[in-house]
């Protein structure tokens, strides 16, 4: 060990007297331990951060999902009304024409009405002005 300064001129440990002998034995052993502790403590870190890494993927991986749920959430009505619009085209096409054509003789209305409606009221307005 190297030398020590305490008494104001180089001292070895062989020079001092047994209780301060003992002190830095103690000394030692105390910084030694500290050493291990602070070893562990950094070994712990440096694994707590690798550990955390792949828990930080998986959040951002959750979250983008989670984004991807609400959209499909907020697609659900849009869905509902397109299945009963398709149901009742798909009746209205299993339906014979002589069905079809006794409904508009009974003024009942048609697949594709509003639209049908539409073109007339221009042609109207067309016909007889403002």
């Amino acid at each position: 060990m190297a030398a020590w300064n305490i008494f104001g001129r180089d001292t070895t440990p062989e020079q001092l007297p047994a209780e301060l002998r003992s002190i830095l034995a103690e000394m030692k052993r105390e910084r030694v331990a500290f050493e291990a502790l602070t070893t562990a403590a950094r070994d712990s870190g440096q694994n707590l951060s690798q550990l955390m890494q792949p828990l930080t993927e998986a959040q951002k991986v959750v979250s983008e999902l989670q984004a991807r749920v609400k959209s499909l959430e907020r697609l659900v009505p849009v869905l509902a009304t397109l299945d009963e619009q398709t149901e009742n085209v798909s009746k209205t096409q299993r339906r014979t024409p002589g069905a079809r054509a006794q409904e508009r003789r009974r003024g009942l209305p048609r697949a594709g009405w509003r639209l049908q409606g539409a073109a007339h009221g221009r042609r109207y307005a067309e016909r007889c002005g403002p």
